[in-house]
């Protein structure tokens, strides 16, 4: 990532993990923004995020620490935390401590993910993900994800959504996208037309774009096939992110893989200048580019003091 790139983790939710990647009973350890997390999943099913070391004597949570009932228990001197992060109990103590406390963080599950909110500043979410319309739709065949880590923050990946001409000269297009971009609060609406070849010659979509925080977005495709894709950007520090696309293509649909496929052809054409490009603060912009400095104009929300 450039070196001159001036912004912090931005502010906003992250997906740490898929929801079926975390069994009831299980503990997993997660490094992302900038930190190390726990996540856990309660015998009710619910899963939690917590700081990773224990208020104790600094023990890790994630190396040996269980589940037991709705409590995570310490794996060196069995203190138990409840989901609020209070300390319930300490199996050698008469009296637990009023400071005891595990730190937890505000977290959510939606869309098959676990997300947490995370604030530079501690304030409290300023948004909420929303339920992608038509997820749960019992006509999709079960998801395949991918996962890129890049060399560079959301920013630079989000100024894609703002940027059509780089279709052409990057991706192939025959033509620039006429892009429709909508800045919407915490949300940003994209309607792309799409044109694409096929045996029978080329047909005309659309591609229907939506981008909530810095952190996740979704994509309904309508061109030749039916298709739906999550995408979750989660930050590992301030020079490197992991990108994540889940894609949802019906029963049965011989095309939609072929679609896969090019989407994941195109990031693999645009992650090496992501990793590579430098950071101009004042761009030098000419009529024919997208709206870049809106964009960016968005992206302030998510810092503090932007």
């Amino acid at each position: 990532m450039a070196e001159n790139f001036p912004h912090p983790i931005p502010n906003g939710w992250f997906a740490l993990m898929a929801d079926d990647e975390l069994e009831v009973g299980q503990v997993a350890r997660v490094e992302a923004l900038g930190r190390e997390f726990v996540v856990y999943r309660t015998a009710s099913g619910d899963a939690s995020i917590v700081a990773a070391f224990c208020p104790h004597l600094g023990a890790h949570l994630g190396f040996g620490g269980r589940v037991e009932g709705e409590a995570i228990v310490c794996p060196f001197h069995g203190w138990r935390f409840g989901r609020d992060g209070a300390c319930v109990e300490i199996p050698y103590a008469r009296k637990v401590p009023p400071k005891a406390r595990l730190k937890r963080f505000e977290s959510v599950s939606v869309n098959g993910w676990i997300f947490v909110w995370h604030h530079a500043e501690g304030a409290p979410p300023s948004y909420r993900i929303p339920v992608v319309p038509g997820l749960d739709d019992p006509g999709w065949a079960p998801p395949v994800r991918f996962e890129w880590t890049i060399g560079a923050q959301f920013q630079e990946l989000f100024e894609n959504v703002c940027d059509p001409a780089h279709f052409r000269f990057v991706h192939g297009t025959e033509t620039i996208p006429e892009s429709e971009v909508r800045f919407e609060g915490a949300a940003v609406h994209s309607l792309d037309p799409a044109r694409m070849t096929t045996s029978k010659g080329a047909v005309q979509g659309m591609i229907d774009a939506h981008t909530i925080g810095p952190g996740f977005g979704y994509v309904r495709y309508d061109i030749v096939t039916d298709m739906l894709q999550i995408t979750s950007s989660l930050p590992l520090d301030e020079k490197r992110t992991i990108v994540r696309h889940e894609f949802h293509v019906r029963d049965g649909d011989r095309v939609g893989p072929a679609l896969i496929r090019e989407i994941r052809s195109q990031m693999d054409q645009d992650i090496p200048i992501w990793n590579h490009k430098t950071y101009h603060a004042q761009p030098i912009l000419c009529d024919g580019d997208g709206p870049i400095a809106q964009g960016r104009k968005w992206m302030r929300q998510f810092y503090c003091g932007g």
